[in-house]
């Protein structure tokens, strides 16, 4: 059974999926204010670059980076209202847009948008039509994006959220209008509240804390956006074995932040962040099982197909990944590995996507940016 454990940890707070005997999602984030990503700011705009096609907006006292679509103008002086789109990265700025979007459990609200979309993951046959159906009259001003986790969810409970998201969007209008820039028009929910938000639905079948305040703040949270799952909550309070050491949380966070993942049959990967991309090494290691090579080799990177599509998820890998998985002559084998490997990263609620192979056998594989990776977030303790 999954548990969302939600804990102070180091200054901050530590969120952890507990899942099949081990962790499978860490996140850590400082508390207090942050530019981050999903917040809303009415901006001034500080300064234009035509060369590189982008503006630069003061969202109180903190500068983002607006790239501009061609013929779009925007001079020094203008008030926009922006969204935080990715966040600030070593020296680059967050990323700002003026397409705004509002996510719930279900649903996305496009203000901007018209009609009901799917998300990557989605089909129109996945959706039955009496879903369609009472999203129809919300969509006059604005547009929906049907996320994965609306795929079985009751009509109600989809119209349910239409109406909130519709009447966050109208008091955001007017209270942009009425912000003299710079302001914080919407902050979004803390970072543990987003994470249990896109759970896919069913995988925590237990939220547990052993905060007072943090039990009172997510109990308040679920009874406002999901009251399905308010039955979930737990407050851990046992004094001779803290919940951090119940499911040996410093020790995964600790491992999550090596170079070195072993795998069961011991083979290994190598994970190396860089600026540019994340590489995924491959190696057999000590794995030696089999007479036949070749099978040992495929057997290999299957296991490892796995395991990469676990450590992207538990260190919020992003952007462009190159795996080197280890040579393989059968064709055959290559197929499959390929198949295993989008068959294991499609559970992820993050949007993956495995572009193939190239002719020197190197995985090419991205991954939705839009927080910080787990080892950005905490330096201090890394």
């Amino acid at each position: 059974m999954g548990k969302l454990i939600v804990t102070p940890y180091e200054g901050g707070v530590l969120s952890a999926l507990h899942d099949g005997g081990r962790v499978r999602l860490l996140d850590w984030n400082e508390p207090g204010e942050s530019v981050r990503c999903g917040n809303i700011y009415r901006a001034k705009v500080v300064s234009v670059s035509r060369n590189i096609q982008a503006a630069f907006a003061d969202l109180g006292g903190v500068n983002g980076y607006l790239p501009l679509a061609d013929g779009e103008t925007v001079k020094p002086g203008d008030e926009l209202t922006l969204q935080v789109e990715k966040e600030a990265r070593g020296t680059k700025l967050a990323v700002l847009t003026r397409k705004l979007s509002l996510p719930g459990r279900y649903l996305v609200l496009l203000p901007e948008g018209r009609g009901v979309h799917y998300s990557h993951k989605l089909g129109t046959e996945d959706i039955p039509e009496a879903v369609k159906e009472v999203l129809a009259p919300y969509t006059a001003g604005c547009g929906f994006i049907l996320r994965t986790n609306a795929v079985g969810a009751q009509p109600e409970e989809i119209e349910s959220e239409a109406e909130r998201l519709k009447n966050l969007a109208d008091s955001l209008v007017i209270r942009a209008d009425h912000s003299p820039a710079p302001a914080l028009v919407f902050r979004g929910d803390e970072p543990y509240l987003t994470l249990l938000r896109d759970l896919r639905k069913g995988e925590a079948e237990e939220i547990v804390t052993d905060d007072p305040d943090f039990f009172r703040e997510i109990g308040e949270w679920l009874a406002a956006h999901q009251p399905e799952d308010a039955g979930k909550l737990r407050l851990y309070d046992d004094p001779q074995l803290p919940l951090q050491a119940l499911y040996a949380l410093p020790a995964a966070l600790e491992k999550a932040l090596q170079k070195k993942v072993w795998l069961k049959s011991g083979g290994y990967l190598v994970i190396e962040p860089t600026e540019a991309m994340t590489v995924i090494d491959v190696n057999t290691g000590k794995n030696e099982g089999h007479k036949d090579f070749e099978e040992t080799v495929f057997q290999t990177n299957l296991e490892a197909a796995e395991e990469i599509a676990v450590q992207l998820r538990l260190r919020n890998l992003c952007g462009i990944i190159v795996v080197d998985f280890i040579n393989m002559k059968d064709e055959a084998h290559r197929e499959a590995l390929l198949a295993r490997l989008a068959a294991a990263v499609a559970a992820d609620p993050v949007h993956t996507a495995v572009e193939g192979m190239t002719k020197l056998g190197l995985v090419e594989m991205t991954r939705q940016k839009k927080s910080l990776p787990l080892e950005e977030k905490i330096p201090s303790i890394s």
